[in-house]
């Protein structure tokens, strides 16, 4: 079955995060560990009565972010419970962490936990019940080392393409366009896996009528598998009809691990190794060098495994 694909909406995300990168890296943010640094109060220092406290909203876009919760003294049965929430439009609010709850037992120290959601602001509520407490919370802003992260961020894509070209597969909720010349007798396969939805199929006859198939009435789809199929639904069969010179098959479909969250670790992991090679050695590699044999193996052995393959 030949056939021709475009990708009509790429991926909105990447599997693996500039941060991320940077910490398998192991790039400082800055020499002087003191520059760069901007800390923001959420919840100022106060002694409290039981109640809940939203805490001023940061912006925390293009900064590596941690929250520092300074506990006091919880008196007697006090419970204190402080959760990070963030937002895009420092509006809708959703939680993404909880520290430990406070009492007692754990008082008069701090707690941090840094930030690496996808959102631009965050802000933290602490909820304070039974008793008196005294705490704060600060929000220490590190702008970090960005002179390579242009290029970095081109690497993390080149990786992600080369993976998903090695492998045959799409990683990110990505829609592609598949043309064809003719129906097959029967099953249609969806080419690099992972489908998760047939979105329309149509065709074009010799004068340029265009028709588009209606799911489940004239096919039907299973994304059971790696490898997605279409065939026609019970009793029908795929339109005869004289086709238009050039693609007179149009089928449109979605597919992808989905999140960057699903793509396996053994992807991954491959994508930092290419993503360090080509970050360590920015011209070809000559004999000085070394061999770069070993690498394509590294990657082989990581990815092979689940190459999809077209026969």
């Amino acid at each position: 079955m030949k056939y021709n694909l475009t990708l009509k909406t790429p991926p909105t995300s990447e599997p693996i995060t500039l941060s991320e990168i940077k910490d398998y890296l192991k790039i400082s943010d800055y020499a002087d560990t003191c520059a760069g640094l901007t800390i923001e109060e959420s919840i100022l220092t106060a002694l409290r009565t039981p109640a809940t406290v939203n805490g001023d909203y940061i912006d925390v876009l293009g900064y590596s972010a941690t929250v520092e919760l300074n506990v006091g003294t919880v008196v007697a049965t006090g419970k204190l419970d402080v959760k990070i929430q963030e937002s895009n439009d420092h509006s809708t609010w959703v939680d993404w962490y909880s520290f430990t709850q406070i009492t007692p037992t754990n008082d008069d120290q701090t707690f941090k936990y840094q930030y690496t959601g996808d959102n631009q602001y965050i802000r933290v509520v602490g909820v304070l019940t039974f008793a008196n407490a005294t705490y704060s919370v600060n929000v220490i802003l590190n702008q970090g080392y960005t002179s390579e992260d242009t290029y970095l961020t081109s690497l993390i894509t080149a990786a992600r393409q080369y993976c998903e070209e090695y492998q045959g597969k799409a990683y990110i909720t990505q829609v592609w366009e598949m043309a064809m010349q003719d129906f097959p007798c029967y099953e249609i396969e969806i080419p690099l896996g992972n489908l998760q939805t047939i979105d329309s199929i149509s065709y074009k006859n010799s004068v340029g009528t265009i028709t588009t198939l209606t799911v489940a009435t004239d096919y039907i789809t299973s994304i059971r598998g790696v490898v997605g199929r279409v065939v026609p639904a019970y009793g029908k069969s795929w339109p005869s009809f004289t086709p238009y010179p050039l693609d007179a098959i149009l089928i449109t479909f979605t597919c992808g691990f989905g999140a960057a969250s699903a793509v396996p670790e053994k992807v991954i992991q491959a994508m930092k190794l290419l993503i360090s090679h080509w970050f360590t050695n920015r011209t070809p590699v000559d004999q000085a060098l070394g061999s770069a044999k070993e690498i394509d193996f590294t990657l082989s052995a990581l990815l092979w495994q689940d190459k999809l393959v077209q026969l």
